[in-house]
């Protein structure tokens, strides 16, 4: 579980306070979550289907814009679901902080 929690956030194995594209690589291998096309969203959505965490299904011709899914992996939603659950915080309040 450990190799799997590192992959899903490019290194450490707890998602700590701050790390806001850990806590998005989380969401989206436990929900339908859609990046916006702003730094911090495109990065994760990038790095995400660079590392094989999700799926890409198209691109724009200028590389602005990918639609990704994430794939049917319950190891990987067990991983995020005890990162988000390691931090003493609900998932409301994790996702609740990326719209300040």
């Amino acid at each position: 579980m450990d190799y799997v929690k590192k992959k899903l956030l490019d290194g450490p194995s707890v998602l700590r306070n701050g790390n806001w594209s850990g806590s998005l690589a989380c969401f989206s291998a436990r929900f339908a979550v859609e990046f916006n096309v702003d730094g911090t969203g495109r990065d994760v959505t990038f790095a995400q289907v660079e590392r094989h965490m999700r799926l890409g299904i198209a691109m724009t011709a200028e590389l602005v814009k990918m639609i990704t899914i994430s794939g049917s992996e319950p190891l990987l939603a067990e991983a995020a679901y005890q990162l988000i659950e390691g931090t003493q915080m609900n998932a409301a309040h994790h996702l609740g902080r990326h719209w300040v």
